[in-house]
């Protein structure tokens, strides 16, 4: 999603005296209200304004793509529709006088040709007294150049006016610079096309995984009910971060970076224990509040604090997609969709509860809630790509986090109804449909120009070809019902009773049980029968 130009108006307010240094205001228009904003002050940049980039981070889309954390650009930026600036000079002394010269300079002299109306030579700026001239930018758009901008430079020379004299030996230099537009910079495509096979990769891995197994199972699973309170809860936290998100970043901040470190330790545990050595799989010691740790669960961790710390440094956008990705991954393999029906249910209301929060919110609340929450809330909430230009402006493509989540508890679904068939139709019937509503949701984001809700055409490509598909097979009546697992049952009860047993023993006998358990998920049962017949 491009970021939008937010100021409709320019002006600038410059404020001289003797007795403090010059102070320069920008101001500009926001939903009708004026709002001047100081950037120039004590003879440096304001810290709100204070420019971040150098000249190679400018110059190179590489450098912008591994090290961007995809905020705003600090510095002024003046939109395509505006032509000139208006700028008001005023001396607050009520007993000095000072001679001022303007000096404006840019970059691109092919792209424009500053103008001021007035002459360049000194000017007189007696107490109390004020100039006004406009700033003409008079850009040149039969060039078509490269780069529809140029950095424009502002200079200020003030000096001491008196009997008649400018004193040069006090005289003061001011500078500043803003970027000005001369026409729509051009789109790239390339990071949504990132984004969206990054989610394909995301959704197809992560489904395929086996769930996690907690105490109480039960939890796990979706209800009808929670497909209508994900839409009621949904709305109401949209709306609260619509109006308190300054006051509430902090703590939501806190508890994602938290949330994440788990996610994190979980996802690269169950790397490790895939794809890690044997001899990472043994136990370490006893961690308070934790309880025994293995190996791999301690590496895993250390990894997971190191990623939380450079993200929160840095709020790189690389460290951000690793966080959600995380977020990803232990959701899916948590929820459990039991049905179709519940399916329905979900992504029914998950469909409408997009298209009113991206396009008609903006009826009752003056503009897209769902858009202002996106890309106000910089969180790892959502997967995010810098564009590959050399723009100054900082813009980003992004993807939430529920339109993988959500799609994905009906995937998985739909890949463990495969398993219990020994088919392997539906899940990729998903993973080609999913795959298809994100190339739908990319074209029409490119011929509307305008964010589109990623669910408003995945939820109708899952459903319908789940649906025909097995509707045409004669398996349409047991996707709806859900299928159960008698394996997967009779597993999850002789776990329960395991770990009843467990909780009797002493924790040193966990080697032993670490053993027995993998003697029983190779099929032997021998060693749990005789466990059983011990207790």
């Amino acid at each position: 999603m491009q970021i939008l130009f937010p100021f409709l108006s320019f002006y600038c307010f410059l404020s001289l005296s003797l007795s403090q240094e010059l102070k320069i205001l920008y101001s500009y228009l926001d939903n009708g209200k004026e709002n001047a904003i100081a950037i120039y002050s004590d003879g440096q940049y304001n810290e709100l304004f204070l420019p971040k980039t150098d000249a190679f981070y400018e110059s190179s889309p590489y450098y912008k793509l591994l090290f961007s954390n995809c905020q705003e650009n600090s510095g002024l930026i003046i939109p395509t529709s505006e032509n000139s600036s208006h700028v008001i000079i005023k001396n607050l002394e009520r007993n000095s006088t000072f001679a001022l010269s303007v000096i404006t300079d840019l970059e691109n002299h092919e792209l424009m040709n500053p103008k001021l109306n007035f002459s360049n030579e000194s000017m007189i700026l007696p107490a109390n007294g004020k100039f006004e001239f406009n700033m003409i930018f008079d850009c040149n758009n039969e060039t078509h150049p490269k780069k529809p901008w140029s950095k424009v430079f502002f200079d200020l020379q003030v000096s001491p006016f008196e009997n008649d004299t400018v004193n040069e030996n006090l005289t003061k230099n001011y500078a500043f610079s803003f970027i000005k537009f001369c026409s729509k910079n051009q789109r790239s495509y390339w990071s949504l096309v990132f984004l969206l096979t990054t989610a394909l990769i995301i959704v197809y891995f992560s489904t395929r995984q086996p769930p996690i197994m907690t105490d109480a199972p039960e939890t796990q699973e979706i209800q009808p009910i929670h497909a209508f309170l994900f839409v009621i809860f949904g709305s109401l936290l949209l709306t609260i971060l619509y109006f308190f998100l300054p006051y509430l970043v902090t703590a939501l901040f806190l508890m994602v970076i938290l949330t994440g470190l788990s996610s994190l330790t979980v996802l690269f545990t169950s790397i490790f224990e895939k794809y890690g050595p044997q001899n990472l799989n043994v136990y370490l010691g006893n961690i308070p509040y934790y309880g025994l740790i293995k190996a791999h669960e301690f590496i895993s961790l250390l990894i997971s604090i190191a990623i939380c710390l450079l993200y929160v440094m840095s709020r790189n956008w690389i460290l951000n997609n690793l966080i959600g990705i995380s977020f990803v991954f232990l959701l899916i393999r948590t929820i459990r969709m039991p049905n179709y029906f519940v399916a329905l249910l979900m992504l029914g209301f998950a469909f409408f509860y997009d298209i009113f929060w991206v396009f008609y919110s903006s009826h009752f609340f003056g503009q897209s809630v769902m858009a202002y929450v996106a890309t106000n809330l910089n969180l790892p909430m959502k997967i995010i790509c810098p564009t590959l230009t050399d723009s100054p402006l900082n813009s980003c493509s992004l993807l939430g986090l529920g339109d993988m989540a959500l799609p994905g508890f009906f995937i998985a679904y739909c890949f463990y109804f495969d398993k219990i068939k020994n088919i392997k139709v539906y899940h990729i019937v998903c993973i080609l449909s999913y795959g298809f509503a994100l190339i739908l949701c990319l074209i029409c984001l490119v011929f509307f120009n305008s964010a589109q809700p990623a669910l408003l055409y995945i939820s109708p490509c899952l459903l319908i070809s789940v649906a025909v598909v097995g509707w045409k097979r004669g398996e349409f009546n047991e996707l709806w019902l859900g299928l159960v697992d008698e394996k997967y049952e009779k597993t999850q009860k002789r776990v329960d009773r395991i770990m009843t047993d467990i909780k009797k023993k002493d924790e040193d006998d966990c080697l032993e049980i670490d053993k027995e358990e993998h003697y029983y998920n190779h099929g032997d049962n021998s060693l749990f029968e005789t466990k059983k017949e011990e207790v």
